[in-house]
């Protein structure tokens, strides 16, 4: 374990020092903010209160360093491409959850460095753009709960990418795959109200709506506490069941310089 926290320190650290791509970022994400906001108080707010659909995008944007699937380390794909993942077998650790820190070190530092200053500006900002504050206490709480079991699915998921990337040898083929999908399909770009009745019942049972959805709407009190955090519990079991197989069947098969 202590292994584990040491790695975690260095790539946080690493992360950290990047101060002049997180302004750079929030710039970015405060624009594309109002841009998805103005889009969708537009198209009607019968569907979503104007300060719902602000308060959603915010918290996107906020968090987009932790929960986008495009947000991955892409050393951990060089490794692979490289042969560099040799090195990383032969560490006193097991290599999935090596992964599993160095990912979560590089998304949880370029969230620190963005999320902090972007909710400083948001909850300023004038009406109907202004970031409105938790349903309650509970809700609050509830919502952190959610986001660290969403934060937990998107690394296992990018588990099951390298894992991928590792059998295909097709980086940009997977990326681009997972992108197309997780873009649509996980409530970033289009809430899930927006989305046909019939698609919403099919989304809210995978675990695409765990990622930024089902947070998001624990933060403004739109659904159950308890049966949501089981959901994304019970998801998250899955997938990290389903990539350490993956992982360890395709360690099993690596073969370096023909070795």
């Amino acid at each position: 374990m202590r292994g584990y926290l040491t790695l975690f320190k260095l790539r946080m650290n690493a992360g950290l020092q990047y101060r002049g791509a997180a302004l750079s970022g929030i710039v970015t994400q405060l624009v594309w903010g109002f841009l998805l906001i103005t889009l969708f108080q537009l198209m009607g707010q019968n569907t979503m209160p104007a300060e719902e659909i602000a308060t959603y995008f915010w918290l996107n944007q906020a968090f987009i360093a932790m929960n986008a699937i495009w947000t991955m380390d892409g050393s951990l794909f060089q490794e692979i491409e490289t042969g560099n993942i040799q090195y990383a077998v032969l560490r006193p650790q097991n290599i999935y959850f090596q992964w599993f820190v160095r990912n979560g070190a590089y998304r949880l530092s370029r969230t620190i460095l963005r999320a902090i200053p972007l909710f400083f500006i948001v909850f300023l900002l004038p009406k109907p753009y202004r970031m409105g504050f938790p349903a309650s206490g509970t809700f609050f709480i509830s919502f952190i709960l959610s986001l660290i079991l969403a934060f937990f699915t998107q690394l296992a998921i990018g588990n099951i990418m390298v894992s991928l990337v590792m059998k295909s040898k097709q980086i940009m083929g997977v990326r681009i795959l997972f992108i197309s999908l997780f873009d649509f399909l996980d409530g970033g770009n289009i809430p899930y109200a927006y989305f046909p009745p019939v698609l919403q019942t099919i989304l809210t049972t995978t675990f695409f709506y765990s990622i930024k959805t089902a947070p998001f709407l624990m933060y403004m009190g739109s659904i159950p506490i308890l049966s949501t955090l089981f959901f994304q519990f019970i998801w998250l079991i899955i997938l990290m069941f389903v990539g350490y197989k993956m992982v360890s069947s395709e360690l099993r098969k690596l073969e370096v310089y023909g070795g």
